[in-house]
């Protein structure tokens, strides 16, 4: 269950948590493959444009904890990027592409 928040609250973390909405409304977006996809199971919105590191050991884990849908999101946002980025790196290592709106 979300923790409710004021409107001003809200802003204020969505803005200290910048992302942006990469699917259609109708649920398809191209992947990291250039193929076309479709959200997973449960999943609301696919997600781009995170700042990574910067905001995983500091405010994804409260976005989840005040907004779980949101939270859930884009966890399966990384999730599916990672899995659609298959372009093997030096030593056979697979290094992230990423999505630049």
């Amino acid at each position: 269950m979300a923790v409710p928040l004021s409107s001003a609250s809200y802003f204020a973390l969505r803005f200290i948590t910048p992302y942006t909405t990469y699917s259609d409304s109708n649920g398809d977006y191209e992947g990291m493959d250039h193929q076309i996809h479709h959200l997973s199971s449960g999943q609301h919105t696919q997600n781009a444009n995170f700042s990574g590191w910067d905001v995983y050991r500091s405010q994804l884990q409260l976005l989840t904890w005040l907004d779980p849908d949101i939270g859930s999101d884009i966890a399966q946002s990384l999730l599916s990027q990672s899995r659609q980025d298959n372009v093997g790196g030096i030593d056979g290592h697979t290094y992230p592409m990423l999505p630049m709106l």
